[in-house]
């Protein structure tokens, strides 16, 4: 008589601690005016063993102030162990230069309203705001609320 065991189910993608540094450090500067991260070559494996729904989006959180952001994915070619973000997602969260950071692959609820409050008045007086904020939100896979975001014009 035989036995087989199926093996376990793969581990979610979650709670995964990376250190963080901007992605300026990389010369991506680029990615500054989006919401997209890189992520270390492990992370893919990973993520591609998982039954996860696209786009990827994931969810960062600052180990002890609880703050949480979510951002997409650009690439996968970090060095283990770290990760690069766009400095004003690290400002959201707190985070210094190295800091560690909680990541996990969540699958978001699609919104269908949005709010935004200008930091600056300079932004409602540009002569079409709307057509620079659509342009800017391409750029974008997801946002959460109470984010400040950067939106350069």
């Amino acid at each position: 008589m035989f036995s087989f065991f199926a093996p376990p189910p793969p581990k979610p993608f979650e709670d995964v601690w990376l250190r963080c540094y901007p992605v300026a450090f990389l010369g991506k500067g680029h990615l500054e005016e989006t919401d997209k991260i890189i992520l270390p070559p492990s992370a893919l494996d990973q993520l591609a063993r998982l039954q996860v729904t696209y786009p990827l989006t994931f969810k960062l959180q600052h180990p002890r102030t609880k703050k949480t952001t979510h951002c997409g994915v650009m690439e996968f070619s970090a060095e283990e162990g770290m990760c690069y973000a766009p400095f004003w997602v690290m400002q959201n969260l707190l985070l210094q230069n190295g800091g560690m950071v909680s990541i996990s692959c969540v699958t978001l609820v699609k919104g269908n309203f949005v709010k935004f409050q200008p930091h600056s008045v300079k932004f409602t007086q540009l002569s079409n705001p709307r057509v620079v904020l659509e342009k800017a939100l391409r750029k974008f896979s997801c946002l959460t609320k109470g984010d400040t975001i950067v939106i350069k014009h």
